[in-house]
């Protein structure tokens, strides 16, 4: 499977509707187990964020701002009141 980038090609990476499918079916019980699936270099690539920002919000999700929550319920085509919501139980 070969990754597109959202920034240059407008379509994204695949895991990310498979990270979709795991949020809508509750299998997400926090942040950082998304990266099992999906690699934090493409996540902070399609945010436009450094590689070590994305390790520092993922180890303390209190760090996100709510324009990153934004940009990756969009990233995931979710809704971003429940994303914030999986995000605010672990802060």
């Amino acid at each position: 499977m070969g990754r597109k980038l959202t920034k240059n090609t407008g379509t994204k990476d695949a895991r990310y509707n498979t990270i979709n499918v795991m949020l809508k079916a509750g299998g997400v019980k926090n942040f950082a187990y998304i990266f099992k699936f999906l690699p934090k270099t493409v996540v902070a690539k399609d945010m436009g964020i450094t590689v070590p920002r994305c390790t520092t919000v993922i180890n303390r999700p209190d760090e996100l701002t709510l324009a990153e929550i934004r940009k990756l319920a969009q990233l995931f085509d979710y809704d971003f009141k429940k994303f914030l919501n999986l995000i605010a139980k672990e802060v």
